[in-house]
């Protein structure tokens, strides 16, 4: 029994390595860290360190034997000496590890709203809306033709506001949340504040607008929660709202990211659809359209094409009449993606049944169009390549602004558009660092603003490379 002590005494203590992997794991089950264990007794002799071994062993069994009766209705205690600190030395335990950093953002969020699930007969959630309005916001509902037309241009810019307030004051979970009103358990009801903060941060919001009239947020001032002194503002996120038949949606992108939604029917069907595409397409948008010999196929092309389009024009803010207008850029649906793109994890989005297919842009190039695009976003690379064209009819692949299509529902598809994205592919989860840093990826929710909201995930259709 001696020899035995004797050889547990000359053991070394655990290393501080092995000390903080079971302290992490002890973290992580949740079970309690052993308690450091008392200084050992100085020997005075071999009778009495023997006799004073075996009283602390059996005062020790004893102690034990204690503890394991009582923490039968207690939480679980790891019993690994690596876990105590620097076993018999006294010495004091170890802080716990530190908690994980929170993880990367997404690069893209979007926030998609139907009319129809929206409580509108309670008069609750008109008046909670109506609320987060400026007075100007209010004056712009009363020209709605019909009472429908008023509560869509209400609940859309109730989306934005609280689309963006959610990004603002995020605070954890797996997304920014909504938030109930009623401060309830919905889903991410509990993602950063209670729900009068969360409207309260949606009514400060003040916007502008671009000298063609897209409107931005404005920068935030330092009191923007409801603290007291203003201040200089900061970078403002980047959002861009859609509204189509019975959907409407706001996509927010970090400061520097412009970004442009919009969302279709996908049983659109324009009559004499080659004659609009012929007069409003490019000529190799019109090509594609062509060559297909069925209506059907024609028509599914056509609103896809339309949609990347629109996401385009809105995410340059431009307007379709500014240069280099619907005819001066082209946009195309190639080669289907492969696993080899890393389409597994392209976007977070799941497949559908087809491989999703390549999105590219390619612009009208000439002097002019180089100039305008100069001014309009600050780009030398496709400035200068524009310009390259000569007489302004060359198309010149274009690898500034970057595309995502999808089906957010099964009655719709969209677009999103992003210009000088910090990486592409926005791979989700990909991307370093926390503190509020996007680590790429597309994120989406249904909602109902101030009500609830639930994480979906559209289908894929294409991608930029």
């Amino acid at each position: 029994m001696r020899r035995s002590v004797g050889v547990a005494a000359r053991l070394p203590p655990p290393s501080a390595g092995v000390h903080a992997l079971c302290m992490s794991a002890c973290h992580q089950w949740g079970i309690a860290p052993a308690p450091p264990a008392p200084a050992r007794p100085p020997a005075t002799g071999g009778t009495s360190s023997s006799s004073s071994s075996s009283s602390n062993s059996s005062s020790a069994i004893s102690s034990t034997s204690r503890s394991s009766r009582s923490s039968s209705s207690s939480s679980a205690r790891c019993l690994s000496s690596a876990c105590a600190s620097t076993s018999g030395r006294g010495a004091a335990p170890s802080s716990p590890p530190p908690a994980p950093p929170p993880a990367p953002q997404p690069l893209l969020r979007v926030w998609w709203a139907r009319p129809g699930n929206v409580p509108w007969g309670d008069g609750a959630t008109t008046a909670a809306y109506e609320s987060l309005l400026p007075a100007y916001e209010l004056a712009g509902l009363e020209s709605a033709a019909t009472e429908g037309m008023r509560q869509e241009r209400l609940l859309a810019r109730a989306l934005v506001r609280t689309s963006l307030a959610s990004c603002l004051m995020e605070g954890g979970g797996d997304g920014p949340g909504m938030f109930a009103v009623d401060g309830g358990g919905g889903a991410g009801a509990g993602a950063g504040g209670s729900s009068s903060r969360h409207a309260e941060a949606a009514r400060r919001l003040a916007f502008e607008r671009n000298g063609s009239g897209k409107p931005f947020l404005a920068p935030l001032a330092a009191a923007w929660r409801g603290g007291e002194g203003g201040g200089a503002g900061g970078p403002a996120l980047q959002h861009n709202l859609t509204h189509t038949s019975g959907l409407i949606g706001c996509a927010v992108c970090p400061p520097g990211v412009p970004v442009g939604l919009d969302a279709e029917l996908l049983s659109r069907s324009p009559r004499n659809l080659l004659r609009l595409a012929r007069r409003r397409l490019a000529a190799q948008e019109y090509d594609a359209l062509s060559v297909l010999s069925d209506d059907a196929s024609r028509a599914a092309l056509f609103v896809r094409l339309w949609t990347l389009k629109e996401a385009f024009v809105k995410c340059r803010g431009t307007g379709i009449n500014a240069p280099p207008g619907l005819r001066g850029f082209a946009v195309g649906l190639q080669r289907p993606l492969l696993l080899d793109d890393g389409l597994e994890a392209l976007c977070g989005l799941p497949l559908g049944d087809d491989a999703p297919v390549e999105v590219t842009l390619e612009l009208r190039g000439g002097a002019a169009l180089g100039a305008a695009l100069a001014t309009s976003l600050g780009s030398a690379q496709d400035a200068g390549a524009s310009a390259s064209g000569g007489d302004g009819s060359a198309f010149v692949p274009s690898s500034r602004w970057k595309f995502v299509l999808f089906r957010p529902s099964a009655d719709h598809v969209a677009a999103a558009c992003v210009a000088d994205p910090p990486a592409w592919p926005p791979v989700s989860g990909s991307g370093g660092g926390g503190g509020g840093q996007q680590g790429g990826g597309v994120a989406m929710w249904q909602c109902v603003p101030l009500h609830w909201e639930r994480p979906i995930a559209p289908v894929l259709l294409g991608c930029s490379r």
